[in-house]
């Protein structure tokens, strides 16, 4: 009987089809599972975001209202103790909304903002546009002039609706550090006409007009 010869090229052949077959299976196997992981993520944000709240209340503490949101839904609430002492008043009235939208009214107008991850409702400080910080910290001047368009001494150049007031110099100019990125100056002395003027970030030139 003669030996069976093997072909070395047809094994090796032979190996290299089992061993790419091998981690096709492999590769399929992993996509499977991360497929199953998105699909899991999504589902749970979809049932997190689908949760109803209703929720009335008038000039409620922030803490409060997200204790109670946290009973109504399966959320918990992840804070440091600083932003309830910063945080506004609440007041709403809320039937059967989603729990995004309930928690959109709640952080309206408020210095905070949230952010929810894993049935974790985080809250963070409200990031400020860079814009309008350096508008709030702008520095309003210009000269403020009277009868013969001379400059007017003394003159009080008050931001309205704030304490922070300047008065101009014996040239009648004047420079005010500002709060607010939308600021209007209200400019008044005795014998002559109070002037509003707002502010839009190049130097001002007030006239005033005398009451004689």
């Amino acid at each position: 009987m003669m030996p069976t010869r093997i072909d070395s090229g047809q094994f090796a052949c032979q190996a290299s089809h089992h061993s790419q077959k091998k981690g096709l299976v492999r590769f399929l196997r992993l996509k499977f599972i991360l497929l199953s992981l998105i699909l899991s993520n999504l589902q749970a944000f979809a049932l997190t975001y689908a949760q109803e709240i209703t929720l009335s209340v008038r000039n409620a503490s922030l803490k409060s209202v997200l204790d109670e949101i946290q009973k109504q839904s399966d959320c918990n609430i992840l804070a440091n103790e600083s932003f309830f002492r910063i945080a506004k008043t609440v007041t709403v009235d809320l039937r059967n909304v989603s729990l995004s939208k309930a928690l959109n009214e709640v952080f309206k107008n408020q210095p905070l903002a949230y952010s929810i991850e894993n049935n974790i409702i985080t809250l963070s400080h409200l990031k400020t546009n860079s814009n309008d910080r350096s508008a709030a910290q702008a520095t309003a001047t210009g000269t403020v002039r009277g009868s013969g368009n001379a400059g007017l001494e003394g003159v009080t150049v008050r931001e309205k609706g704030t304490n922070n007031v300047t008065s101009t110099n014996a040239n009648g100019q004047f420079s005010l550090r500002l709060q607010s990125s939308t600021a209007v100056l209200q400019f008044r002395i005795i014998g002559y006409e109070s002037r509003e003027v707002a502010y839009r970030g190049t130097p001002l030139n007030v006239s005033l007009t005398s009451t004689d």
